[in-house]
């Protein structure tokens, strides 16, 4: 027990430093309001660091030190981190619709995503997440023998397994279909462009269909490699969840695994955007030269010609 909080521990400051820095360099680089895309991927990492935030106090402190669980309130107020990451998922699959309609439907694109679209669509995902989570409000209470948090469903199997098909039907199946719906056309799309695209050849295209097109593959990529990766996060834990509330006994080794993978999928995405996109890397580099090396900025140089001397300016880069 005690090295699953500690992984646990380590998993989730991971998370926070992780997630911490990648809104730094969303902000230092203002990346935030180039594109909506860009917007949801900053509001995924705000998700992300609020949910490794609490999962610190609720999870492993609690587990290492051996407080709080014995409190029935601490055990609901833990309802809060599976909001967040519910909403984290329901962040994920608008920014699937969201590559699809700039893609495929370009036209549509800028009647929906455009002027409130966002302010309005975010507060959607936060009740998303409070619908999917609310039980753990209801349900969840203090074990006083083993001094853990359960949940007590009274002995009603029935709303048992009905809870767990629901929790199956809103975390995978549903996300599962969008996304593998969403992709194909965007996928089948891109291959009809660059099938166009050849048979043109003689015609050159502007650089700025070249840069939007390699933008649109970048951002697609990115948004495909984060739902693979909660695809392998998530799947273990809300099937073993099904099973669980089916009646199946679960091995708890193996249950402890499927959490601790969950758990992980907080820590990716900065990372994903690291290795993925050009320029969120760029800025990561940039910042690291600039604040933590503390290396001096580039200096450009202009000169000045004064009848037969010239001279020469440093000019340090803003």
């Amino acid at each position: 027990m005690a090295i699953y909080s500690y992984i646990s521990l380590v998993i989730g400051v991971v998370a926070v430093l992780a997630n911490g820095g990648s809104l730094y360099v969303f902000k230092r680089m203002k990346m935030i309001s180039k594109t909506v895309t860009h917007s949801l991927l900053f509001h995924q990492s705000v998700i992300d660091c609020l949910s490794a935030l609490l999962f610190l106090p609720f999870y492993p402190l609690s587990e290492l030190f051996g407080i709080w669980q014995d409190n029935d309130a601490f055990c609901k107020c833990r309802g809060v981190y599976w909001i967040l990451a519910v909403t984290s998922t329901a962040n994920m699959i608008y920014l699937s619709i969201e590559r699809y309609y700039a893609i495929v439907r370009p036209m549509r694109h800028l009647i929906l995503f455009k002027g409130r679209a966002l302010p309005v669509a975010l507060p959607v995902t936060y009740l998303a997440g409070f619908i999917c989570s609310v039980h753990a409000f209801i349900v969840s209470e203090s074990d006083p023998v083993q001094k853990v948090c359960v949940y007590n469903w009274n002995g009603n199997d029935t709303l048992k397994l009905g809870h767990g098909v629901f929790i199956f039907i809103i975390e995978w199946i549903i996300p599962t279909t969008i996304f593998i719906y969403v992709h194909s056309k965007i996928y089948l799309t891109l291959k009809a462009h660059a099938r166009s695209e050849s048979a043109t050849m003689s015609m050159p295209n502007t650089s700025t269909e070249n840069v939007n097109n390699a933008l649109n593959k970048c951002l697609v990529s990115i948004v495909l490699v984060i739902f693979v990766t909660y695809l392998v996060c998530w799947t273990p834990k809300i099937f073993l969840y099904l099973l669980e509330n089916c009646g199946v006994k679960i091995n708890s080794y193996l249950n402890q695994f499927s959490v601790l993978l969950l758990t992980s999928n907080l820590c990716w995405n900065p990372f994903i955007y690291t290795f993925k996109y050009k320029e969120f890397n760029q800025g990561v580099t940039r910042i690291w030269n600039e604040v933590i090396r503390r290396k001096p900025k580039m200096k450009s140089y202009v000169s000045h010609v004064y009848g037969n001397k010239t001279q020469v300016i440093s000019v340090s880069e803003e």
